[in-house]
């Protein structure tokens, strides 16, 4: 009985030694490990010559993730599985025991481009692993774009920015940012790579949402010029290289407002100025706002009721009523949309005009027109005939006191008048203002070279 307990702890002693091998793996090699690959760390290799930037989540353009794992003893094994926005992912393979199993994980974009690739390395022996890899950019081409495309004035201190949508070989448009960088002196650049000088590629002064094509800035301060650049990025974090720079100008012209406001018609009154100067604009291309009112200070300076043409020093306003007294304030602007701020105001009023006209005669009689071109009616109009019968040798007067209303005339007579010596006086002692004083007279013979005096009627 001692003889066959002795022989069962040899046979167990041989088969623990034949087990055993030389411990380089912990189990049988023949045998599977689980493997749990981890993935959410990327890395960005900048092709600018930057440091790599690393990122702790799947970039959000990744959409599928493809692994592969093989070995020369081994068939390889591939999957491919689509990430939806995560963040991060873990998955598990069996994968056969042995030395030297290469796991590739390969990350494409909704194109089907490859973006990120990663690998690593790991000898299994039956214990569970945990693999975690870091993925690296594939993308060193950036963005293509053409820089800004307008820059508008929006306020006195706020502009707008617009520019189309750059495209890349990767980043989806609406995922590309864009860097603003403004500066009140003109941006400097290498030639040989555009990159901006150590001064002005310090962090970009604005950064816009992804997939933004415009651009609002505000607080800016009058009387100074602004210079912007935009550069577009990708999500690999490369920058493009345009030196398309716009600016503007946000100092008014020096202007020194209105100098005259007269009346030219019965309905228009012209007003002049000296021209205004700018520091970008030559004055021939300044253009002037024309602000009307019908009190003093009534101008509503928010919208202009006439622009004038560029580089005019006058204008005609034109259907206005006459006898009203109208108010004007005239200010300069730039063809960058900046606007003076003078409050010189001029005042005028159109005038009417009255005349007479159409005298006809027949040695007997006279017959004439009274004539009110204005667009308001006029009254207490005095008329003074003033006539001699050449034969008597005798002087008459007769006079008149009429009304005409607008845009028309009052027809008057006088008989037994000798045709040839008379003067007609329309508002003789100019009691209506007139546009023009130099019309209201209508004479034939000698008085129209010696008048009789008006004191002679009345």
């Amino acid at each position: 009985m001692k003889k066959i307990y002795i022989l069962l702890i040899l046979a167990l002693i041989t088969i623990n030694i034949s087990c055993g091998g030389d411990g380089s793996l912990s189990s049988d090699s023949s045998g599977m490990t689980k493997v749990t690959i981890n993935l959410g760390e990327t890395r960005i290799a900048q092709s600018a010559g930057n440091q790599p930037s690393t990122a702790t989540t799947i970039p959000s353009h990744v959409t599928t993730i493809r692994f592969e794992i093989s070995a020369p003893d081994m068939n390889t094994i591939e999957k491919t599985v689509s990430i939806s926005g995560q963040e991060s992912i873990s998955e598990s393979f069996i994968v056969p025991n042995g030395l030297n199993r290469h796991f590739v994980v390969e990350a494409y974009n909704i194109n089907n481009l490859l973006i990120y690739t990663g690998d690593s390395y790991a000898d299994l022996n039956g214990s569970p692993v945990n693999i975690t890899i870091v993925m690296v950019s594939l993308d060193q081409n950036v963005p293509a774009f053409i820089g800004a495309k307008s820059l508008e004035k929006i306020s006195e201190t706020s502009v707008s920015l617009s520019w189309e949508p750059a495209i890349d070989d990767v980043t989806p448009q609406d995922k590309i940012v864009y860097l603003i960088y403004q500066q009140t002196e003109p941006f400097n650049f290498s030639e040989a790579t555009n990159k901006l000088s150590a001064q002005d590629a310090m962090q970009p002064t604005y950064v816009t949402e992804p997939g933004a094509t415009s651009y609002i800035i505000t607080g800016l301060t009058r009387g100074i010029i602004y210079y912007f650049l935009i550069r577009a990025k990708d999500e690999a974090g490369n920058i493009d290289t345009n030196t398309d720079v716009l600016s503007i100008d946000l100092a008014a012209p020096v202007f020194n407002g209105i100098t005259s406001a007269s009346a030219v018609s019965e309905t228009a009154i012209t007003l002049s100025w000296e021209p205004a100067t700018d520091d970008s604009t030559p004055s021939s291309e300044i253009i002037y706002l024309i602000y009307m009112a019908t009190t003093p200070g009534g101008e509503n300076f928010t919208e202009p009721n006439f622009i004038t043409t560029p580089g005019s020093t006058q204008y005609t306003v034109r259907n206005l009523i006459t006898n009203r007294m109208y108010y004007f304030v005239v200010r300069a602007m730039d063809s960058d949309g900046n606007v003076d701020s003078n409050t010189i105001e001029k005042s005028a009023k159109p005038l009417p005009d009255l005349y007479p006209s159409d005298v006809f005669g027949n040695g007997y009689f006279i017959s004439f027109k009274v004539n009110n071109i204005s667009s308001v009616p006029l009254s207490n109009i005095l008329v003074v005939v003033q006539y001699e019968d050449t034969y008597y040798g005798i002087s008459y007067c007769e006079t008149f006191t009429i009304s005409i209303s607008a845009r028309n005339y009052v027809y008057l007579s006088v008989e037994d008048i000798w045709y040839n010596t008379y003067i007609i006086r329309v508002d003789p002692e100019n009691t209506i203002p007139e546009i023009n004083e130099t019309n209201n007279t209508a004479c034939s013979g000698l008085y129209c070279t010696n008048p009789p005096p008006l004191s002679n009627c009345y």
